[in-house]
């Protein structure tokens, strides 16, 4: 699908500026509106990383959610770096993570489960672990089905059609635990499976990710090929991009996508490329956005029938004369899952 043009840059004066970002709006209600359900049970969730929440630091985050809130998502995935995290104390640490869980509220309110990993700002925090599964506890508890040394940080959980599965990267240092996935994918019997950590497996801009094991992470990706899976959600680096991970065997209808969306309210970057070991694969980017925004995505139906997938990508714009903010529908693509 050809996605829609991006929301063009900074213009010197303020009624172009305008201009511009009216004529975006009225294009993408036209070109880009949120499509028709593609069964009357299709059924949605969202992903989103890097909001390095603080005390001072939530206005973005609660654009986002509130933007959430209005596509009535099954579930919403978060991949890493939930907090800024830092050189802090417990009680500080804790702050933060409490101030996630605030900032979440709506959603969970809503009947909407929320499903954060871990990134490098809460792996690094002092007594860490702790601290997270103390803050995703009770009602906030995550699936506590993960490999041992794992419990709250690794986990899978189903939801109608599909199989979801969040990896700790750093328990393991950049690498996921390989056969606690390997029994996870041969168990499953549904035709999704949505794998989601916080280090991208190819660089796209961070160097410090899973290619750093070059070996662990090919056996990762031939993994969720094998399995059927399409899409590794991840974060860590500030920008939305859609590239699929080419295996070189002719058939693209089982290559493997990489999504990053670490664009949920930490600095967004520019700096993009492919350069680090990829071998035997070849990174084939399809779609970049470089602001602030999520990903909704939406399975066409909730049987073992209902393969159609669709990936838009929101982008957060704000208006120069009113200062309103959207989330406007710059990007999609669409694939179709093989069926289990």
């Amino acid at each position: 699908m050809n996605p829609c043009p991006a929301v063009p840059r900074q213009a010197p004066m303020w009624s172009v500026r305008g201009f511009l970002w009216l004529v975006l709006l009225t294009f993408c209600l036209a070109g880009c509106a949120e499509p028709p359900a593609l069964r009357t049970n299709s059924w949605r969730f969202v992903v989103v990383g890097d909001l390095h929440l603080s005390e001072t630091r939530t206005t973005v985050a609660n654009q986002l959610v509130a933007a959430m809130r209005g596509d009535d998502p099954s579930l919403v995935l978060i991949t890493g770096d939930l907090v800024e995290g830092g050189s802090l104390t417990a009680d500080q640490i804790q702050g933060q993570l409490d101030t996630f869980l605030e900032v979440m509220a709506p959603l969970t309110g809503d009947g909407i489960p929320v499903y954060p990993v871990r990134g490098n700002r809460e792996a690094g925090m002092t007594d860490g672990v702790r601290l997270w599964n103390a803050a995703f506890s009770g009602v906030a508890a995550l699936p506590r089905n993960g490999p041992e040394g794992e419990t709250g940080l690794t986990y899978s959980f189903a939801r109608h059609n599909a199989l979801f599965i969040g990896m700790d990267a750093y328990v393991n240092r950049r690498r996921v635990n390989q056969a606690w996935l390997d029994g996870q994918l041969a168990a499953n019997v549904r035709p999704h499976v949505f794998v989601f950590a916080h280090p991208a497996a190819f660089k796209s801009s961070h160097a410090d990710i899973l290619d750093d094991f070059p070996e662990d992470r090919n056996a990762l990706w031939s993994s969720l090929s094998a399995a059927g899976a399409r899409l590794y959600f991840c974060g860590h680096d500030h920008f939305f991009d859609l590239t699929r991970i080419d295996d070189g065997d002719g058939e693209p209808d089982d290559d493997v996508f990489q999504v990053v969306t670490g664009t949920g309210g930490a600095w967004i970057v520019s700096s993009f490329d492919f350069d680090g070991p990829n071998e035997p694969y070849t990174p084939v980017p399809l779609l970049h956005g470089a602001e602030f925004g999520y990903l909704l995505v939406e399975i066409s139906g909730q049987g073992e029938r209902d393969l159609d997938v669709t990936l838009t990508w929101k982008m957060r714009v704000e208006d120069p004369l009113s200062g309103a903010v959207s989330f406007l529908p710059v990007h999609r693509y669409g694939y179709r899952a093989s069926a289990h």
